[in-house]
């Protein structure tokens, strides 16, 4: 069972593309910083028509008032956290893969609460 899923990529095209394939997007994937995009079978943010939806959120930005520094430190501290999970898909930066495995974790939760 899928349980996160990242692209180590991020542009304003991918994130269009995402949106366009139906799947939502956080604000903060836009934040700078953003590196890697990240969607999780826990984090379901908004129930629409009766259906939960899986946001996409970015990894690696910090806030205003944390040094720079924090970007890295944020990087290898999720890669660390998905690495060791055989649940967690790693799409390299291939946006049709992730967008596929993000439907895949969609759909797995739908069958498992029916």
């Amino acid at each position: 069972m899928i349980t996160d899923v990242y692209l180590r990529a991020n542009s304003p095209e991918i994130r269009q593309k995402i949106k366009d394939a139906g799947i939502s997007v956080c604000i903060c994937s836009g934040f700078d910083g953003s590196d890697i995009l990240h969607c999780c079978r826990s984090i379901i943010q908004e129930i629409k028509n009766g259906k939960k939806l899986f946001y996409v959120h970015g990894i690696g930005y910090t806030d205003d008032d944390e040094p720079k520094e924090r970007h890295e430190y944020y990087i290898k501290e999720f890669l660390d956290d998905v690495e060791n999970k055989d649940s967690a898909v790693d799409c390299g930066s291939d946006v049709d893969m992730f967008i596929s495995e993000i439907k895949k974790m969609h759909n797995d939760v739908y069958k498992l609460e029916d």
